[in-house]
């Protein structure tokens, strides 16, 4: 089915399209460089996934930070609320203590008044009388006041450890959120360095498409279509160039539309 060397010399002489003649050795080696670039460019739309998967999981793992972050935020908050509210009762038990000592000294001071006029008084036993049920009241109110003295003591000591396991709390809380933070600063340089790498394998994969698309369109590849197309069936050569085209494109199309399907 092929023509004869007058044949293919009128062709090519009204043909635009100039092409080379080459040996079985250098179809075969155009081969090979074409399966090694087609085996770079999937092993890099690969890693381009697989590098776009770590990216991902860096966004999710980012998101949570944030998550906890907030939340430790808010408890951090509460904390210092708590923290004040104790200072504030605690300032308020300071001031109930110091009029309680106040009241304790005026009534020692009565005490010991009551006593004065009962010995001054000894004569009168009516005077006696009343300043002992006096004086028997006055015990009384004073040893409501010790309970009460006692009592509110016992809840000062009581709030003084509560103050200070909330303290504790608040400085684990501290310590938490500011590891929390650092882990937040080391996910944050990691997906940095990943955009990067990621841009790396897009520009590679792009330079890969380029090389394809340059030997493709190269007069060698297009020589080696028009001799096989040739033997296939006999036709015009402007119909074998149209054909050599329409190939080329097709092969070009789906190849960027892989691509597209892996980004």
């Amino acid at each position: 089915m092929g023509n004869s060397h007058s044949q293919i010399d009128n062709i090519e002489a009204e043909s635009n399209t100039i092409y080379e003649i080459i040996d079985v050795d250098e179809n075969d080696k155009f081969k090979n460089d074409y399966n090694m670039l087609k085996e770079n460019y999937d092993m890099l739309n690969n890693e381009l996934y697989s590098k776009k998967l770590e990216i991902e999981n860096m966004k999710k793992e980012k998101e949570e930070l944030e998550k906890e972050k907030i939340k430790l935020n808010e408890d951090l908050k509460h904390l210092d609320y708590l923290n004040e509210v104790l200072e504030i009762k605690t300032k308020n038990q300071n001031i109930e203590y110091n009029k309680l000592k106040d009241k304790y000294d005026n009534l020692e001071y009565d005490k010991l008044d009551i006593e004065e006029k009962y010995l001054n008084q000894l004569d009168k036993m009516d005077c006696i009388n009343f300043l002992k049920n006096n004086n028997e009241n006055l015990e009384k109110n004073l040893n409501k006041e010790i309970v009460k003295y006692n009592d509110e003591k016992n809840l000062n000591i009581i709030l003084g450890d509560s103050l200070n396991d909330m303290t504790k709390q608040y400085l684990k809380y501290k310590d938490l959120y500011s590891q929390i933070s650092l882990n937040l600063n080391t996910t944050k340089s990691n997906e940095i360095q990943y955009k990067k790498e990621y841009k790396n394998i897009l520009k590679k994969n792009e330079e890969i498409i380029d090389n394809i698309s340059k030997n493709l369109n190269s007069k060698l590849f297009k020589k080696q279509l028009y001799n096989s197309l040739e033997t296939v069936f006999e036709e015009e050569p402007f119909v074998y160039n149209e054909l050599i085209e329409s190939i080329i494109k097709i092969v070009l199309n789906n190849i960027i539309i892989e691509k597209m399907k892996k980004i």
